[in-house]
């Protein structure tokens, strides 16, 4: 339950993790939850983003992408 599949779980949000090559499967990774604090009691996804030359986790939340979040029962449950 705690991998995702980046294009999934971003919908329409550009990222910039991309396939080693041109039609291979984009990687999973393991999800890091981060509280919203806009929103408290849901779980938004940090996903990572270039800004400049490096690479920086973003929190990817339901105004980005709808349905994104999770709640805190949900959040719970991935933790066990």
């Amino acid at each position: 339950m705690g991998r995702v599949n980046l294009f999934w779980l971003t919908g329409n949000v550009r990222t910039v993790i991309q396939a080693e090559k041109p039609g291979a499967e984009p990687e999973s990774l393991e999800i890091q939850w981060q509280e919203n604090k806009a929103s408290p009691g849901r779980f938004c996804p940090l996903v990572p983003f270039v800004e400049g030359d490096k690479l920086s986790p973003r929190l990817v939340t339901d105004d980005d992408v709808p349905d994104t979040c999770i709640s805190r029962a949900e959040y719970e449950d991935i933790k066990q």
